[in-house]
């Protein structure tokens, strides 16, 4: 009883493999020719998946030196199947774009440092090596089947302050893949206004 909505080569390859129902979502002309493929959710029968997530954090108080505070968060997908009567697609190992973008390894871990309204956090996130497609072979169906992993450093810092004694505000910056210089580093800086709510905190 799995739901999804499928890609557009996905559409015409689990079409071509036998999938009757996938079929439906390609609309031809009075020639045969494909003129439309409809991205809607359909009933893919079953989905079976399989892993696990590891999460660990830490905190300690540093007196009036603030608060330190390290998190790290391990996911591994063994499997990610789903089965339309004889066709089992696997997922699990890939890192293209799609609704089914399922690195066999995820890793997040981040330090944050406190200290009264000051608060600074760096973190750290990525996933390991995979492929386009489980179905192709290098040097038949692409030249190169495999993508390597990744590993991305951010940078966050936020600091509050109180304006005329009862209105909230806090200033933050993020820098998002730190490291990569062919990035748009300052993907998220600005200023967010934040109101005080009933229960006065």
């Amino acid at each position: 009883g799995a739901i999804a909505s499928l890609g557009n080569q996905e559409i015409v390859d689990r079409c071509v493999a036998g999938e009757t129902p996938v079929c439906s979502l390609i609309v031809r002309n009075s020639s045969g020719t494909i003129t439309q493929l409809l991205a809607i959710p359909i009933n893919v029968a079953q989905q079976e998946t399989e892993g696990f997530d590891i999460q660990a954090s830490w905190r300690q108080n540093l007196g009036s030196f603030g608060t330190l505070t390290v998190r790290a968060l391990v996911s591994h997908i063994e499997n990610l199947t789903l089965i339309n009567g004889p066709v089992r697609t696997e997922y699990a190992g890939l890192n293209s774009v799609g609704i089914y973008n399922t690195p066999d390894w995820r890793w997040f871990g981040s330090v944050d440092y406190a200290l009264n309204d000051l608060s600074v956090t760096a973190s750290v996130r990525g996933f390991g090596s995979g492929v386009y497609d489980n179905s192709w072979v290098s040097g038949v169906n692409i030249d190169d089947n495999r993508i390597p992993g990744a590993t991305y450093y951010d940078l966050a810092g936020a600091y509050r302050f109180t304006l005329a004694g009862d209105i909230d505000f806090e200033a933050y910056f993020k820098v998002e893949n730190l490291l990569e210089r062919r990035y748009e580093k300052f993907r998220a800086l600005g200023f967010r206004y934040v109101t005080l709510d009933l229960h006065g905190y």
